[in-house]
């Protein structure tokens, strides 16, 4: 449904990565930034919008010919925040692109990236409240504001999920299992 735009964000993550290596970026805030910008815009790239009646019921029946509990439902929130959950995966690799075995503080400096990238969607979650707020007489409240907040505040707990599970959680068991098997444990 969007694999193509997926695969074309794959690419441009590792171009990202290997400018921001050859530039001496790696532990600079801006990587994770371009990192969240990236998966907002394929996002929309993959044919979403910030609406409820824009959301892709029809994925739900992809891996599956009816409603199965709690399978179709995470099917949609995959198919839903697909960039943003490749982008999520992703913030390791900032970190640990061209790192040797033995560097020290690898595990703070990708920690240090899940934060920025986590505050980048908390802030424009904020800022979403903000003016749904602020704009609460408006018209187009319920047809353009509130449906946009209520993404952003949904995007952020998928993505706080995704980036202590992913980010914290499995680079820190892959990273001793790896270096168990190698001999690189202290």
């Amino acid at each position: 449904m969007g694999s193509g735009a997926l695969a074309l964000m794959l690419w441009q993550v590792l171009s990202l990565v290997e400018v921001l290596d050859y530039n001496g970026l790696k532990t600079e805030s801006i990587g994770p930034v371009v990192l969240a910008m990236l998966g907002n815009f394929y996002f929309f790239k993959t044919g979403h919008q910030a609406a409820l009646s824009s959301i892709q019921w029809d994925s739900a029946f992809v891996p599956l010919f009816t409603m199965r509990y709690p399978w179709s439902p995470l099917v949609v929130v995959l198919n839903t925040f697909a960039g943003q959950i490749l982008a999520a995966t992703c913030v390791p690799l900032l970190v640990l692109w061209k790192t040797g075995p033995k560097q020290k503080g690898v595990l703070e400096a990708v920690a240090r990236a899940a934060g920025v990238f986590a505050a980048y969607y908390a802030v424009e979650a904020l800022a979403t409240m903000a003016w749904a707020g602020w704009l609460r007489r408006h018209l187009m409240l319920y047809r353009v504001f509130s449906p946009r907040f209520m993404m952003a505040a949904a995007l952020l707990l998928v993505l706080d999920v995704v980036v202590a599970a992913v980010t914290l959680a499995g680079l820190r068991s892959n990273t001793l299992s790896v270096s168990e098997v190698f001999g690189w444990a202290e």
